[in-house]
């Protein structure tokens, strides 16, 4: 019969073929290259059995759909009892890697077994980030992500930037210490370290000489000190209330009563 197999040595090229069905099936190459000869798809190329003959796992290889001479690979094991061999990642032939997906759209997915939610990462080197999303390529729709852990911490720089404590307290450049506080911000005195924006005005809030202030732009203009004392343009205040103007002209403080403009009844300063 033609359809036979064989072990043939090449002295041409001093290599071993192994064939069947007439057809070379694999190469030792004179350099120990091992080469697996099969076509466009050799499925289960390299698989492993146990004694009583079940297929435990396999390797494949696998062409692109147009593009003979591109391939990637298919990596398979078999479920308990033996329910049957299932892809579990796949290296496709850009490079790409799908855990539980079998058509990776990025660089590294890791899916849910069936082509729908996953999270993706995405090294960008021309702009000097890494993306991580969860993304559900088979309805095109961002998904909630969660992330948990006794303590969770954010790094920049190789540096922890931000933490989340097991209390849910959450620490902006410090460790949360302060037992009933839900958000800590460490940084420099006498400078605003938390700030809202609106129609390009900044307001703030900060610390520094033991006293907390705030802040119009990036000046202070509000100072609590330690005893209750409150000082409004003035940094050391010398009674409970101390108001400063240095650019006096008119009224210093109008005390009203009332709607809007309070019709100017009260005490004139």
């Amino acid at each position: 019969s033609s359809a036979v197999g064989k072990i043939l040595y090449q002295h041409s090229s001093n290599s071993m073929q192994l064939n069947t069905l007439s057809s070379e099936r694999m190469r030792i190459a004179s350099n120990g290259d091992i080469k697996l000869m099969g076509g466009n798809q050799m499925t289960n190329a390299l698989s492993w059995y146990n004694t009583t003959a079940y297929e435990l796992a396999s390797i494949e290889n696998v062409s692109h759909s147009s593009y003979n001479d591109s391939g990637g690979l298919v990596f398979k094991t078999a479920g308990l009892s033996n329910s049957g061999m299932a892809e579990r990642m796949r290296i496709d032939s850009s490079g790409n890697v799908g855990i539980g997906n079998a058509s990776p759209q990025v660089n590294f997915v890791v899916g849910d077994g069936t082509n729908g939610t996953g999270l993706e990462v995405t090294p960008n080197e021309s702009s000097g980030y890494v993306n991580m999303n969860a993304y559900d390529r088979g309805s095109s729709a961002w998904r909630t992500m969660n992330i948990g852990g006794d303590v969770v911490t954010l790094n920049t720089g190789g540096t922890v930037r931000m933490r989340i404590d097991g209390s849910g307290r959450v620490g902006i450049n410090r460790t949360p210490a302060i037992s009933n506080s839900k958000l800590e911000v460490g940084g420099a005195d006498n400078v605003p370290l938390i700030n809202v924006e609106a129609s390009g005005t900044t307001g703030g809030i900060g610390v520094g000489s033991s006293k907390v202030q705030i802040f119009h732009g990036t000046s202070a203009k509000l100072f609590l000190t330690s005893d209750g004392s409150l000082g409004i343009n003035e940094s050391v205040p010398t009674g409970k209330l101390h108001v400063r103007d240095n650019n006096f002209a008119g009224y210093m403080g109008i005390f009203s009563q009332g709607g809007t403009g309070g019709g100017n009844h009260g005490m004139y300063i």
